[in-house]
């Protein structure tokens, strides 16, 4: 099991979330007091929440599970200063 915290450090920016190890799944948790929506995504994943973005939308306290089977990361895109945490398998 793994589990940690990623902070977005710049608005527009992908962040990786490591997912080495994992070969079920990873819950995804969008801190409540996140600023707006963000996005989770591959390496290109946009932060545009407008229906034209290429990412799943995490809106501030959404969590979800997705399975990880053949990824090595996911990245997730949104304001400078939005967290994101993970707990996964």
């Amino acid at each position: 099991m793994i589990a940690g915290q990623v902070k977005i450090a710049v608005t527009g920016t992908a962040v990786s979330i490591p997912l080495d190890g994992l070969i079920q799944g990873v819950m995804l948790t969008a801190l409540s007091t996140n600023l707006a929506g963000m996005t989770v995504g591959g390496s290109s994943v946009t932060n545009t929440v407008d229906g034209t973005g290429n990412g799943d939308i995490f809106q501030p306290g959404t969590i979800k599970s997705m399975p990880t089977q053949g990824l090595n990361s996911l990245y997730i895109n949104g304001s400078s200063g939005d967290i994101i945490s993970y707990v996964g398998i």
